[in-house]
């Protein structure tokens, strides 16, 4: 008989009944150079900026999809959040300033967040936006987002150190686009996969990528194509772990190609050439 871990059933089932400490959901990733959060297992993506990349350890910024930072669970207790209703999707610092800690996550219908203690209501012209809570704690400035939906809700809760001079940047503008989204019910696709030719005349081809066998990852992972010369992300797919080879569509064009789970840890790198 398999066994599965505790964890596996509260994150698989999202039944959030029992988690004692707070829990990521499966299947989720950040692409650098993708200015989006996608998690397959919800069918759920979130816009972002241009400077939320992945992990970087040398720095200790950047976001994670699979754990929190050491202050992310004294807020997160701090602001009475309920780790048995809550699934976290990242939580990280942007790559550059200003820099703030943000963590995303979401509840299940009928355990949503308590809008009526102390939120407030956000616009957008005339139509009822999302909710939000500012306080203070400790040496922190919170910001808390709460976007209702059909499912449930997404939330962000933001922080940064009091004394910083630029207030609550960037997640008024962040929380108004998400909900945008959310209010358009915007069906859920990976943006960043579509390998679009920038020219016309440019052709696209379909190319099959043999992983070799050492490098091969048996659950989920990413195929990353970035330009050689500008090292802009041109495109990239999700794998899902039986792709053996992988048939790419994608342009001519030189590229260095990284394939690597879906945090982000590199198993394989080459520069190939699109003729």
């Amino acid at each position: 008989m398999i066994k599965i871990s505790k964890i596996f059933i509260c994150l698989f089932f999202l039944s959030f009944i029992g988690c004692s400490r707070y829990t990521f959901a499966p299947n989720g990733f950040i692409v650098n150079g993708d200015t989006n959060y996608y998690n397959d297992s919800l069918k759920l993506a979130v816009g972002l900026y241009g400077d939320y990349v992945n992990y970087i350890p040398k720095k200790n910024l950047g976001f994670r999809v699979n754990k929190l930072y050491k202050t992310d669970n004294k807020l997160l207790k701090n602001a009475k959040i309920d780790p048995s209703e809550t699934l976290v999707l990242f939580s990280g610092i942007p790559e550059f300033d200003p820099f703030y800690n943000l963590i995303a996550f979401v509840t299940k219908k009928g355990q949503d967040i308590d809008i009526s203690r102390g939120f407030r209501k956000k616009y957008d012209k005339d139509t009822l936006s999302y909710y939000y809570k500012t306080s203070l704690i400790g040496k922190s400035r919170i910001y808390h987002t709460v976007i209702p939906s059909e499912k449930g809700q997404l939330n962000f809760l933001y922080y940064q150190d009091r004394t910083d001079s630029c207030a609550y940047c960037d997640i008024e503008q962040l929380s108004m686009s998400n909900a945008q989204r959310i209010r358009q019910n915007e069906p859920y696709k990976l943006i960043g996969a579509d390998c679009n030719c920038e020219s016309e005349k440019a052709q696209q081809k379909i190319v099959t990528i043999t992983i070799p066998k050492d490098s091969l990852i048996k659950q989920q992972s990413l195929i990353k194509f970035y330009d050689v010369n500008t090292t802009q992300l041109k495109c990239f797919k999700l794998l899902s772990g039986n792709d053996r080879p992988a048939n790419i569509n994608i342009c001519q064009g030189r590229y260095i190609m990284i394939y690597s789970d879906l945090t982000n840890k590199v198993k394989w790198k080459k520069e190939i050439v699109i003729e």
